[in-house]
């Protein structure tokens, strides 16, 4: 689920924020040990690559991390159709009493798994926490005509 802070008559509400567009997206994920003052021992990072696609139903308006609305002559939040191609990436410090598995992770997840739902299976549920990072780019082809990007 891709998410703004743009709610509207056609998004509708996720933990992370209202949702406008829903993924389906080729991960790669990439996992190094680390020594952070966070606490963190290793990074992840995950990777939407090429042949990742999004499909939007609301106008995502002026979200967090952007600098221009991509559709500033429709309402935010409000009805909108279109797909293209999404790619960027997202990387969390994490603490991990266990070793990482990437082996354990599914070649296909469940309709909208999380991250924490893939990084649980990369760490063995019970054994990681989140301690920082989070940091994020993620760009979107045809939003309006144009590339959107989406930055925090």
């Amino acid at each position: 689920m891709d998410t703004t802070s743009a709610s509207g008559s056609a998004t509708f509400e996720s933990p992370n924020g209202p949702v406008w567009a829903i993924d389906t997206l080729n991960e790669k994920w990439t996992i190094a040990p680390v020594s952070l003052p966070d606490g963190a021992d290793y990074t992840a990072t995950l990777h939407v690559t090429k042949g990742s696609k999004f499909a939007e139903f609301a106008d995502p308006g002026l979200g967090a991390g952007e600098s221009s609305d991509p559709c500033p002559g429709d309402t935010p939040g409000g009805p909108r159709t279109g797909s293209g191609a999404v790619t960027g990436t997202i990387e969390y410090d994490i603490y991990s009493s266990a070793a990482p598995d990437l082996n354990s992770v599914p070649a296909a997840q469940a309709p909208n798994a999380s991250l924490s739902t893939v990084l649980g299976q990369i760490f063995d549920n019970s054994t990681y926490n989140i301690v920082g990072g989070g940091s994020y780019t993620f760009s979107y082809s045809k939003v309006c005509g144009q590339v959107y990007k989406q930055a925090g």
